[in-house]
């Protein structure tokens, strides 16, 4: 089974980290959100991945190349019109996937990695038109909310539901599983109203013509990268529970000298001098603290400094930049303080 990953958006709300650096190449737990999803769906048995990309391209192919590192067959293909919507998108693999149920998912989502394999093998046991993916949530109107039928086929979805109209708190998404009759309904959609063709519309049309689109129920971590808060959340949430199943990536053996949190991470070719690194701080590969420096709660992305005596709380250090030596730097779980 192939891949189609869409990594093409701007990621507005993800600013101002997006000014600089794509979503999909956000780390997460010391590593790119994109690469997440790509060793996820390795580990599925998807390995011939294509990367739909437009924003800020070239650090997405410069960071992943071929795919050859992570045991993937990774191309690319550049939307014209990122703001084109989600099925103009997974349109652009047409050719790549050919006649073939194929994996669709996008570049900005982190998941319990079990998952892709789960959804995969549970199509192969009940081939249909297509399997979506559903994770509860308390409020979906910000997403898509799905009406679930007998046998687990999909009655509805809605694409952001005004609060309190949906019909259940099953959200899709993101991750799918389409027969390819899914190119032809989205050409046959109408533009919605912010003059997009949405992929939620192009699922419905295969739904009512077909009726055995299907939903997998998604276990453990389910969540979009969506604002620089949510950098620092999953940060802690996969720190503080390893039930989620999401590799973190750290160093062997921590430098002489460095104080660092066991709920931390610290990645290989990070250079940490005489410091303190507190709870739920990742600091990618390249990065570097000064000595006398205190961390906590904080993010340093690779090539990021932390100059001597500074201190972080809430904060993200983004690729190549430095906090000067004696500097605080404070944010909020809500707000954090980024450094561009």
């Amino acid at each position: 089974m192939k891949g189609v990953v869409l990594a093409a958006g701007i990621g507005n709300r993800m600013k101002p980290i997006t000014e600089v650096m794509p979503k999909p190449m956000v780390p997460i737990a010391n590593r790119p959100v994109l690469e997440h999803v790509v060793r996820g769906l390795v580990a599925a048995g998807v390995e011939e991945i294509l990367v739909v990309v437009n924003y800020l391209e070239a650090q997405i192919r410069a960071g992943f190349g071929d795919g050859a590192r992570l045991g993937a067959r990774i191309s690319y293909i550049r939307q014209e019109n990122p703001k084109g919507g989600t099925g103009a998108a997974a349109l652009l693999g047409e050719a790549f996937v050919g006649d073939d149920p194929f994996l669709l998912t996008f570049g900005d989502l982190m998941l319990s990695p079990a998952n892709y394999g789960a959804l995969v093998e549970s199509y192969r046991a009940r081939p249909t038109s297509g399997r979506i993916t559903g994770n509860w949530m308390d409020d979906p109107s910000q997403g898509a909310a799905i009406t679930i039928g007998d046998d687990d086929r999909m009655v509805r979805i809605v694409e952001k539901p005004p609060r309190g109209t949906e019909e259940s708190n099953w959200n899709n998404s993101g991750v799918f599983v389409f027969r390819p009759a899914i190119f032809e309904a989205i050409r046959r959609i109408p533009l919605s109203p912010r003059g997009e063709l949405e992929l939620t519309a192009a699922i419905q049309w295969v739904a009512d013509r077909f009726g055995d689109v299907t939903v997998y129920r998604l276990r453990g971590l389910w969540s979009d990268v969506g604002t620089p808060a949510k950098v620092l959340v999953l940060n802690h949430q996969i720190l503080s529970d390893p039930d989620v199943g999401v590799p973190v990536v750290r160093m062997d053996r921590l430098p002489l000298g460095a104080e660092v949190d066991a709920t931390s991470a610290v990645a290989e070719g990070a250079d940490l001098d005489a410091c303190r690194v507190g709870d739920y701080t990742c600091i990618a590969g390249g990065a570097r603290v000064g000595p006398g420096a205190a961390l906590r709660r904080s993010a340093l992305f690779p090539g990021a400094a932390v100059g001597a005596g500074a201190r972080l709380e809430y904060a993200i250090v983004m690729q190549h930049a430095r906090v000067p030596d004696g500097a605080a730097v404070a944010g909020t779980a809500q707000e954090p303080a980024v450094v561009l």
